[in-house]
């Protein structure tokens, strides 16, 4: 839940400074080329606040805008190297677009991991589990299913005690 209300937060926040690119595009004179570009982005943040509602549905919108942050960072990075008058200008947007591009990178994957586990319990939930009350109940277990449960305990205690005393060496 953490993460998703990060993500949530990181695609509202996001949203709203792409939609914020809207003020200079209407109130000060710039070149076409910044007009069109200011445009693009005006247009991915107001699509950004509508995919922090549900981000489950919109995986690929959130990986283009951060992917293509990353990309915009990567031209303004050289073009910072060839333009020395304006390289504060280019080095400050290679960072915004950098740490934009990377939480939602970072976001999306863990994301689309977490909801394959989700549909994973899902479908379980669909299937197996419906037929609970046709187990049957009163028979054994068999030997390897037992062994698998205890070998599976005794590894995640095993990692979970590893865990705790990392800390001390």
């Amino acid at each position: 839940m953490i993460r998703v209300r990060a993500l949530k937060t990181a695609l509202v926040v996001v949203g709203l400074l792409f939609v914020a690119t809207a003020y200079p595009l209407v109130a000060m004179r710039i070149g076409e080329a910044e007009q069109m570009m200011l445009s693009v982005y005006v247009t991915l943040g107001i699509f950004l606040l509508i995919a922090a509602r549900n981000p489950a549905a919109h995986r690929s919108l959130i990986a283009f805008a951060g992917w293509s942050s990353l990309a915009h960072a990567a031209v303004m990075a050289v073009q910072s190297y060839y333009d020395a008058a304006e390289r504060v200008h280019f080095l400050v947007g290679v960072g915004l677009f950098a740490v934009i591009g990377l939480a939602l990178a970072v976001f999306s994957v863990g994301y689309v991991a977490m909801a394959r586990h989700v549909t994973n319990a899902g479908a379980f939930h669909r299937w197996p589990f419906r037929s609970v009350s046709r187990w049957d109940v009163g028979a054994p277990s068999p030997l390897t299913a037992r062994f698998a449960a205890l070998a599976s305990l005794s590894l995640w205690s095993g990692v979970i005690a590893c865990g705790r005393l990392l800390a001390y060496f």
